[in-house]
């Protein structure tokens, strides 16, 4: 299950594993773009697909560079981040979202996906395993 304010949706496995390769796509694509080709523009727009999955993300030319040390280095920026719109369409018609994260949102977003991607860490005296979740922002 994926949402934010007021909305959710329920993912497949695969769509959810599609979900997450695209926001990583955005994410690197972010990181690697190179700005001196959109220096007219406002905003910088990225779009991936893969699947029955459309995705979309927004952001400010100006804030670009201060993203991009943030992203490389794992940090949490304030005030530099990327909206997120996503279109998912079924193989059959009665099966449609879309969905929307603000900036701010996907930002805990990514943080989270990136706790649920990380190595467990061994604990002592404990078998319980760390179980992942759904995502939501």
């Amino acid at each position: 299950m994926v949402g934010a304010g007021g909305w959710s949706v329920a993912l497949t496995a695969s769509e959810f594993n599609d979900f997450c390769k695209l926001v990583q796509m955005l994410r690197k694509g972010l990181i690697t773009m190179d700005q001196d080709g959109v220096l007219n523009r406002d905003d910088i727009v990225m779009q991936v697909e893969r699947g029955n999955l459309w995705m979309e993300c927004v952001v400010a030319r100006q804030t670009l560079p201060t993203l991009q040390r943030f992203l490389k280095m794992g940090g949490r920026p304030s005030g530099a981040a990327f909206a997120i719109r996503f279109i998912l369409s079924g193989t059959d018609s009665k099966r449609q979202a879309e969905g929307f994260w603000p900036a701010e949102a996907v930002m805990d977003m990514l943080a989270k996906m990136d706790e649920l991607s990380a190595p467990s860490q061994p604990t002592t005296g404990s078998s319980s395993s760390k179980r992942a979740e759904p995502v939501t922002a």
